[in-house]
């Protein structure tokens, strides 16, 4: 939901109902192939996200 791009990152919101109900918030820069970045979950600590293209 909501993706948007913003001085070179990206920014996206998740809706989970399993196992728990949970609006995830992401926010990660994109580098050739790869992203990093954070995922937040309401009042927990925010957690790294990591990604890589896989052809």
């Amino acid at each position: 939901m909501n993706p948007a791009i913003m001085d070179g990152r990206l920014t996206w919101q998740l809706r989970i109902t399993k196992p728990l109900r949970l609006n995830l918030k992401f926010e990660v820069s994109v580098d050739g192939d790869r992203m990093t970045g954070t995922a937040k979950a309401g009042m927990l600590p925010a957690s790294k996200v990591t990604g890589k293209r896989v052809v």
